[in-house]
């Protein structure tokens, strides 16, 4: 299970290959401080590292990506995903929303 310190140098990686408007994007949704959310139903929880809305972009350190889920009102992690998308993709779905608008 990652920790906090290994979260920071995964965001940090992964913050280098991102774009200007990703990088904008992911910077309005962030949380200050990461905070791990169960999935609903099942006993594992990930690190959320930024929230927009309903949704939650999480690390997924099982299979090391990131993955945007709906959340519910209690704070669980309401769908699961295996994505392993880098934060670069991940947040792209978000600025192409934000787009949209």
């Amino acid at each position: 299970m990652i920790d906090t310190t290994e979260l920071s140098k995964v965001l940090q990686s992964n913050l280098l290959e991102c774009t200007v408007e990703v990088i904008k994007c992911f910077d309005s949704y962030k949380l200050q401080i990461p905070r791990r959310l169960m999935l609903k139903d099942l006993s594992e929880s990930f690190f959320v590292v930024a929230i927009k809305g309903e949704e939650a972009l999480y690390y997924e350190d099982i299979e090391e990506g990131f993955n945007i889920s709906k959340i519910s009102p209690e704070g669980y992690i309401l769908e699961h995903w295996c994505n392993q998308d880098s934060l670069n993709r991940a947040v792209r779905k978000w600025v192409e929303e934000d787009l949209k608008y």
